[in-house]
């Protein structure tokens, strides 16, 4: 079936295929005997074996090529010569697979493709062709003038050139590092192998800026500064018709450098665009004094630094309690990483609650943590980060027992939790530690019993049995045992808390929890 697409469509047809994992849409990017390669509407490309495909769906060609090598019964020549005006859409796609299966002695071919010029082929392209290519093999491209002007240089996947494709302003390199909070990176140059440093204020494009992570393949310019090199105007490769339209918007963002390299970008793959000719010419001629100008383009309403929570974390360590809480509470405002936000001001709060030397100054500051969190709980994701933090860092602390045990209950059941022994012991010891505290001494020890059905040598559940069952003998113990839980530290993460805790109560025959 891949033959027959590869033989009637080219690259850019909208085509639909039906795989294992249900219905992919999109343009096609690339096709060959093992697989078909797709660019979906929302930018991703997708890639389908040819085992997997089980139908495809598209416009109708405007001739239908077969290979020679598959001969067709009287049905599928039906198909075929029924495949045009009014037939369904799906019809080239039920010949084409009806072909497939009948491989008999040759047939004449019912209609030639003209031959296609070969050129140039792009570096990343030629290395999803066959990576086994290196890095500095290079391709001249060749050809008579007018047939290049025709095509304006572009080139399929295969290295055909493509006259009807709109001109397409490539990859020049791939993020290999960047850093989500200090919000800088690296790009590898494609050409000459140098790392180049780029910073967020230099990303032009809203889909990159929405997914800067290691891998993505970029397009920009190079600049030198007193650090070396680094990459200014970095944006997802486009179409020379979009880029035209992102460097409009530039404009009319006053980021005069930004519009100028873009179009600069357009002139590299296509030179004799009169519309960037045209919109260069603008924008020089609104460009301001240099002064002026790095003053319009400070203003980079997509970016935010989180300024003032960084000021608030930074109070927060040197133990400026009284600056930090306002800082946090100003970032919350300005919606300012609001979830850790959340998390380092409950965690304030409940820190001043356990200092509290009088009962009525632990009582204000319980009402004022649980008041805080109940007017900003929209604020926290309901997810398993959310519920550990709750259980280990607001109701246990505060000793609220009761929803503490109903958290922890959450948690048991979810499957990051359930299915791991040293995170399920935890928790386990922890509840039976608050069921014990309560007056609930039975229920604890059923509590303790499941854990040691788990573990049966762990030191925490052990001590804790025998505080239940002896604790004229063990008095003060279940204290210190508490004692033990993890710290939340505020910030977000993936690892669940109190999971090394948990993996130091297990014994020796115990697997170590796997890390979330």
């Amino acid at each position: 079936m891949l033959t027959f697409i590869k033989l009637n469509y080219k690259i850019g047809d909208v085509i639909e295929v039906t795989c294992t994992e249900g219905v992919v849409k999109g343009q096609l990017e690339f096709v060959n005997d093992r697989m078909i390669v797709l660019r979906q509407p929302n930018g991703q490309i997708c890639g389908i074996a040819s085992s997997d495909v089980h139908s495809f769906r598209a416009e109708t060609p405007e001739s239908v090529v077969v290979p020679s090598t598959l001969a067709m019964n009287g049905e599928v020549a039906d198909l075929l010569h029924g495949v045009g005006e009014g037939s369904q859409p799906n019809a080239v796609a039920e010949a084409s697979q009806a072909a497939d299966e009948q491989v008999l002695p040759s047939v004449a071919v019912t209609s030639v493709v003209e031959p296609k010029v070969v050129g140039h082929i792009d570096l990343d392209k030629l290395q999803r062709i066959d990576p086994s290519l290196g890095r500095k093999k290079y391709f001249r491209k060749y050809g008579d003038p007018s047939e290049q002007e025709a095509g304006r240089g572009v080139f399929d996947d295969r290295g055909d050139e493509v006259a009807s494709q709109q001109p397409y302003v490539g990859a020049k390199g791939r993020i290999t590092f960047y850093h989500h909070e200090k919000r800088y990176g690296f790009i590898r140059d494609f050409e000459s192998d140098n790392d180049l440093y780029f910073y967020v204020q230099q990303v032009a494009d809203p889909s990159l800026y929405e997914n800067l992570r290691k891998g993505i393949k970029v397009v920009y310019s190079t600049a030198k500064n007193a650090q070396g090199l680094v990459a200014r105007c970095v944006h997802l490769p486009h179409t020379v018709k979009d880029l035209l339209l992102m460097a409009e918007d530039q404009l009319d963002k006053r980021r005069y450098q930004l519009a100028q390299d873009m179009i600069d970008h357009v002139l590299e793959v296509d030179p004799d665009n009169l519309g960037a000719q045209d919109l260069l010419k603008s924008v020089r001629e609104s460009m301001p004094e240099p002064k002026a100008r790095e003053e319009a383009e400070a203003d980079f309403s997509s970016y935010n630094p989180h300024v003032v929570y960084s000021q608030a974390k930074k109070a927060y360590l040197a133990k400026n309690y009284e600056q930090a809480e306002q800082l946090y509470n100003q970032a919350i405002q300005a919606n300012e990483k609001a979830e850790s936000c959340v998390k380092d001001l409950v965690t304030l709060y409940v820190s001043k609650f356990k200092q509290a030397e009088t009962e009525t100054e632990r009582e204000e500051a319980r009402q004022k943590a649980m008041g805080f969190l109940e007017a900003h709980r929209q604020l926290l994701p309901d997810n398993l980060t959310t519920k550990q933090f709750l259980a280990l860092n607001y109701h246990l602390p505060l000793l609220d027992f009761d929803h503490f045990i109903d958290v922890v209950n959450e948690i048991l059941e979810q499957p990051q939790v359930a299915d791991v022994v040293s995170r399920k012991v935890f928790y386990l010891w922890q509840k039976g530690i608050a069921l014990n505290k309560m007056g609930y001494p039975d229920e604890a020890l059923q509590v303790v019993q499941q854990g040691l059905d788990l573990a049966p040598r762990s030191r925490q559940l052990l001590n804790l049995q025998r505080q239940i069952l002896s604790p004229e003998e063990a008095e003060g113990e279940a204290d210190a045992e508490a004692g033990e839980q993890p710290a939340y530290t505020g910030e977000d993460s993936s690892v669940e808390a109190g999971e090394a805790t948990a993996e130091a109560s297990q014994d020796a025959e115990t697997e170590p929890a796997a890390e979330a």
